[in-house]
């Protein structure tokens, strides 16, 4: 069965997370059975490849993680949004 996922319950085989059997297709690829999902990809000794789900943060978004200031300007941003300053873009003027 090419794609074909296999689930074990939780504690069987001593592994106390599921475990999933995947097959490859006539291409030898491997459909991962999650849709738009972002992994982190490890390999391990003997070539074993681990995938971890992962979530990737901006540049940006690292930056505001770092700086405490920046932080709370968010949270108090997020929590009260309507305290937030408007800006009203003015239209350029037609020649």
């Amino acid at each position: 069965m090419n794609g074909a996922v296999t689930n074990f319950p939780n504690g069987d085989f001593g592994y106390d997370r599921p475990v999933a059997t995947i097959s490859t297709d006539g291409r030898g690829r491997v459909t991962l059975p999650v849709k738009n999902a972002t992994f982190e990809l490890t390999e391990l000794p003997g070539g074993t490849l681990m995938l971890e789900p992962a979530r990737v943060l901006t540049q940006a978004e690292y930056e505001v993680l770092l700086n405490p200031e920046l932080r709370q300007q968010v949270t108090a941003s997020m929590n009260d949004p309507e305290a937030a300053t408007r800006h009203v873009r003015r239209s350029e003027r037609v020649r």
